[in-house]
C-alpha cells in the first residue's frame, strides 16, 4: 500500500484515525497502532510482517532485562541477528550475483535461497531504529525499559515505518506514554492535513515527475551525456 494511493488516503488512514479516537484507553490505542501498522506492512508480504514482528520481539526480550545495561555481549547478541537479516535481504543477493557472479543456471529448477529473497520495504529504517534503541539502552540512556506494547508501537508505527525518519526513543517516549490522554483537536487536525497535502504535492508533482524522466535514462545508460549522468546521480 502506497501513501499516495486512494486506498490509503480515503480508507486505511481515516479508519485508523477514527478507531484511535473512538476510545480513550492507552491499551486500545496502542493496540490500534500496532495492528494497523502490521496490516499496512503485511500487505507487501506476510513474510515481511513476520520478520518485523520477530525482530521486535527479539530486541525487546534482550533489552528488557536490567542486566543488558553496559553488557557488551548482550548488546552483540541483540543487534547481530537484526543486522544479519538486513545483510541477507539487502546485500547478499547483490554480492553473490553481481560481485561474485555466482548466478544459478537458468535451466535448473531449484530454489535459490538468495535469489528468491524479496526485500522487505523499509528494512533499513526499522533495523537501525531497533539498533539505536538497543545502543541507548546499553549506554543507560533508556533507564527503564518500556512495555512491550509501547515498544512495538514505537518500532512499527506505520507513518514512518517504510520511509523514515529514524526516531530515537527519547523523542517519542512521552507521547507514547501519554497516548491515552491524546484528545481530538481541530487545529492539530488541520495542521496534519496541511502537512499531508504538502507532502503529497512534493511526492506526486515533483518526485514522481523526476522519476518518470529518469526511466529513459536508466534504460539506456550507455547513451547518457555528462549532463544526463549528473542528473541521474543526484536524482
Amino acid at each position: 500500500m502506497l501513501f499516495n494511493s486512494y486506498s490509503f488516503l480515503f480508507f486505511f488512514l481515516p479508519t485508523v484515525v477514527l478507531l484511535f479516537f473512538s476510545v480513550r484507553n492507552q491499551f486500545f490505542r496502542l493496540l490500534t497502532i500496532i495492528t494497523a501498522s502490521l496490516i499496512f506492512y503485511g500487505l507487501s508480504g506476510i513474510e515481511h510482517a513476520v520478520v518485523l514482528s520477530v525482530e521486535i520481539a527479539w530486541v525487546y526480550w534482550i533489552t528488557s532485562s536490567p542486566a543488558f545495561v553496559r553488557n557488551p555481549l548482550r548488546l552483540f547478541l541483540c543487534i547481530a541477528p537484526v543486522l544479519l537479516a538486513l545483510i541477507h535481504y539487502k546485500y547478499v543477493t547483490f554480492i553473490v550475483a553481481d560481485v561474485l557472479l555466482l548466478k544459478p543456471n537458468d535451466t535448473e529448477e531449484v530454489f535459490d535461497f538468495f535469489a528468491n529473497a524479496v526485500l522487505p520495504a523499509g528494512i533499513s529504517f526499522f533495523t537501525f531504529q531497533l539498533s539505536s534503541f538497543a545502543i541507548d539502552r546499553y549506554r543507560g540512556q533508556v533507564q527503564e525499559a518500556p512495555t512491550l506494547m509501547i515498544f512495538a508501537a514505537y518500532i512499527s508505527f506505520f507513518p514512518q515505518l517504510i520511509a523514515g525518519p529514524i526516531v530515537r526513543y527519547h523523542e517519542i517516549k512521552e507521547s507514547l506514554g501519554n497516548i491515552g490522554a491524546c484528545r481530538w483537536d481541530v487545529a492539530r487536525l488541520s495542521k496534519g492535513i496541511s502537512l499531508i497535502c504538502f507532502g503529497l504535492g512534493l511526492k506526486v508533482l515533483l518526485a514522481d515527475t523526476l522519476s518518470s524522466a529518469m526511466t529513459q535514462f536508466v534504460a539506456t545508460p550507455d547513451s547518457l551525456s555528462p549532463v544526463s549522468a549528473i542528473y541521474v546521480i543526484f536524482s
